[in-house]
């Protein structure tokens, strides 16, 4: 019997974060997210081994041409803008609270976290576990090994949702029913 419900928050609880907000060219897309996301320093956000602000800084000073960009992607005050909620997904999960318990398990860096505890409000209400906080992040089995061992579930009886396919194969692996997000009929789908 299913009585936990963990869920990744980017990609699920929000839009994922993109620069297709931007009115870029296609390569000046391609180049903007290749600087901000694949950079090694963004893994330390992450990771809460780097300051996302100290981030941002180096970033414009090395990419002068997307200081716009690069501001709104990574600063606290544009994050509503850059990571919109999924509403439905979160009236969803207060539904599901009624009959299961709700965690989160989520890549964040500290500016998502404070975006979505003090102005969404969503972290307040539902416990989780956070890379920028356990300086670990998924795929790691550790992470997810973290979440059952902090929250005492059993794997039996919880499932995990996530938009990346690599972090449902590691759930699956450490043994927790694991759920490709796409929209909340795989939510529904998969709860029973």
């Amino acid at each position: 019997m299913i009585k936990n419900l963990v869920f990744d928050i980017g990609g699920v609880i929000l839009t994922e974060l993109t620069v297709d907000y931007f009115d870029l060219n296609e390569d000046e897309k391609k180049n903007l997210n290749k600087i901000i996301f694949y950079d090694k320093r963004f893994r330390k956000c992450l990771n809460g081994d780097m300051k996302v602000d100290e981030y941002l800084s180096e970033l414009i000073k090395e990419n002068s041409q997307y200081k716009k960009e690069i501001e709104m992607i990574l600063s606290i005050k544009y994050q509503k803008y850059m990571l919109p909620i999924r509403k439905v997904v979160i009236d969803l999960l207060y539904e599901l609270k009624k009959n299961y318990n709700i965690y989160f398990l989520s890549n964040l860096t500290e500016v998502s976290y404070d975006y979505l505890y003090n102005e969404v409000g969503i972290l307040k209400d539902f416990p989780g576990i956070y890379s920028f906080k356990e300086h670990m992040q998924k795929p790691s089995e550790e992470i997810y090994e973290l979440l059952i061992k902090r929250f005492n579930l059993i794997k039996e009886e919880t499932v995990f949702f996530d938009n990346t396919q690599r972090n449902v194969d590691t759930g699956n692996k450490v043994g927790i029913k694991s759920v490709l997000f796409k929209d909340v009929s795989d939510i529904l789908n998969n709860i029973n």
